[in-house]
């Protein structure tokens, strides 16, 4: 037989069987190369997630640090503490936590500096602000005064707050050191108690039962108090009404031709906010809460200013102080009054030099109270905020604000080494 073929008997080196393994080599190779361009892609994408994560941390630090710095900034123009929290033991908030030292550069001047951490990111600011020297008291030591007479009849009472101890925290004692003025007489009737001191230019009247705990002291001569500050211009925002409903005012300035609270609706009002109206109305069982956590509200009234029975004014720190009312009305050219129905409650001062001020039936005050004439029946009772004395308008108008002199951002390595200069 002959042979056959050698192409037939043995497959040639390098056919079939070599050009799988190739393959398959191939394919290996393959695979190595995209497993390194995950591995690539995958570590490009976290650190470019990484970029993304610590800019929006940088991002809120950041606001984190202006929110406690508004807080620590209220706080000194109120007198109070601005120092919060501590390295070592910073306040949380949400995701980060902060904390605020103070340096006392002049008996006027303070610098304030917060750290703020969110994560790995950290944002520190310092402002250093000055007290004008231009201040004038606005109230002074009088929790009340009238440029015409005062009368308070019905069981009412006159005492003193200090929003710092808190009313129901505080001694009889504490609670007795009241000041009332008038430019001409003061007639208190009915069981009406006055906790404190009286000053007046007329006659003073005690009938029925009505007490004087302190002085009562004759005047030399007449008290005339700061003029109202201007009112600011801000653009309409056309008639503010709040209908049985849940409302927020925002914080910032605002001004309406007229604002309404009908019964039964809740309004929060943001501080720190300026708002100019004409028109104050507040319906039966209204309810409005300013959130004074980073500033005090300030309301500028042209007209009539009204609050029916069972309403409620109130701040989040009950500090009267945080809500601030200018009333320039004058009664001779409007006939209106300013008036408090009864049964309700108001955290804060009314500045109504021109207006004569009615308060009625078991309201309570916690604050101060300016009027021409002034007029408390019911029971009604005033809590005079002692720590009021030393609030003032500067002679542009400015309400207890402070003059800011320096904004600036800090590294870590440059607040240590500011502090540790001043130590």
């Amino acid at each position: 037989m002959k042979n056959q073929p050698t192409s037939w008997a043995q497959p040639k080196q390098g056919g079939r069987d070599s050009r799988s393994g190739s393959a398959l080599v191939i394919v290996l190779l393959l695979a190595v190369i995209l497993a390194g361009l995950g591995a690539a892609l995958a570590s490009t994408a976290k650190a470019s997630s990484d970029v993304v994560r610590s800019s929006i941390n940088e991002d809120r630090a950041l606001l984190l640090a202006e929110s406690a710095m508004a807080a620590a900034t209220s706080r000194w123009a109120r007198d109070e503490d601005p120092v919060l929290g501590q390295e070592a033991a910073p306040i949380k908030e949400g995701a980060g936590s902060y904390w605020v030292t103070s340096s006392q550069l002049d008996p006027d001047t303070v610098s304030l500096i917060v750290t703020a951490q969110v994560d790995r990111s950290t944002s520190v600011i310092e402002v250093v602000m000055k007290k004008s020297s231009a201040a004038t008291p606005l109230f002074g030591e009088h929790g009340v005064f009238a440029r015409e007479w005062v009368e308070w009849s019905d069981n009412g009472t006159i005492d003193s707050y200090d929003p710092a101890i808190g009313y129901n925290n505080m001694s009889p004692a504490e609670r007795s050191m009241a000041s009332m003025r008038s430019n001409d007489s003061i007639y208190l009737t009915g069981g009406t108690t006055m906790h404190g001191d009286v000053t007046l230019n007329g006659t003073a009247t005690t009938d029925d039962g009505a007490t004087v705990t302190g002085a009562i002291v004759q005047a030399t001569e007449y008290y005339t108090p700061p003029p109202l500050p201007p009112v600011p211009s801000f653009p309409s925002e056309g008639t503010w009404l709040a209908f049985s409903s849940t409302r927020t005012i925002e914080s910032g300035d605002h001004a309406y031709d007229s604002m309404e609270f009908n019964g039964d609706s809740v309004t929060t009002i943001v501080g720190p906010a300026t708002i100019t109206t004409g028109d104050f109305l507040l319906d039966q069982d209204s309810r409005v809460v300013v959130d004074a956590t980073d500033g005090p509200v300030v309301f500028h009234i042209r007209g009539r200013f009204f609050i029916k029975n069972g309403t409620h004014f109130v701040t989040s720190d009950h500090d009267p102080e945080s809500l601030q009312f200018f009333i320039s009305t004058e009664n001779g050219t409007t006939g209106e009054k300013v008036t408090f129905q009864g049964g309700g409650v108001l955290e804060g001062f009314v500045f109504a030099p021109n207006s004569d001020v009615v308060v009625n039936n078991g309201t309570n005050v916690f604050g101060a109270l300016v009027a021409n004439r002034l007029s408390m029946r019911g029971g009604a009772q005033l809590h005079q905020d002692v720590s009021l004395s030393t609030f003032s308008l500067s002679e542009d108008g400015a309400t207890g604000t402070p003059e800011l002199l320096m904004w600036r951002t800090l590294s870590p390595i440059q607040r240590d080494a500011l502090l540790a200069s001043r130590n």
